[in-house]
């Protein structure tokens, strides 16, 4: 595996923050470097300050600062009004509302066309066929059938319990009785 300068990490984790934000797969097919190297230099770059020491002369001279990694997922509200504010930026006002959010351009193209998806009604859920439909009603209907059996069974057993441990074990009476 080749060894890369921190600058030449460094230049990478910025072509990939923007702007213009690239995404690591992108990234990886123009400069020719493994999809999974951009993207750990990235998870790098935003946890440890290694990447960009004042005191390495391998480190460029100007550093983006990124905000750390969200531990938690957004919320629909959020990201819709990460939406709406991106669409009324562009270029270098973009870039930097995208680094003080928190975001990446790919996080956003996700969320835009999963909001579109949402809009023009396509559900997660495939629609069933009549036959299918036919299928599970019976397949229900069957499965209450066998609940209720199994329910008189367990009723009958616990009365069976009832019974033997009123009168006593079967066994010990019947030997008393023949007198055996």
């Amino acid at each position: 595996m080749p060894k890369y300068s921190k600058a030449f990490k460094l230049r990478m984790v910025q072509r990939s923050m923007g702007p213009p934000a690239m995404s690591a797969k992108a990234l990886s097919k123009e400069v020719g470097i493994s999809h999974s190297a951009l993207s750990a230099w990235l998870h790098e770059a935003r946890t440890l300050d290694e990447m960009t020491s004042a005191h390495d002369p391998d480190a460029l001279e100007s550093v983006p600062t990124t905000t750390p990694a969200r531990s938690e997922p957004r919320g629909p509200h959020e990201q819709l009004r990460l939406l709406a504010l991106a669409s009324t930026l562009s270029g270098d006002e973009l870039g930097a509302m995208l680094r003080r959010e928190g975001v990446h351009a790919a996080e956003l193209d996700a969320w835009r066309s999963a909001a579109l998806e949402a809009l023009r009604g396509r559900s997660a859920v495939p629609a069933t066929s009549a036959a299918d439909r036919k299928r599970i009603q019976q397949l229900e209907r069957e499965l209450a059938r066998k609940e209720k059996a199994l329910a008189e069974a367990a009723a009958l057993l616990m009365l069976q319990k009832k019974l033997r441990a009123y009168l006593g074990d079967e066994d010990a009476l019947t030997d008393e009785r023949s007198g055996r």
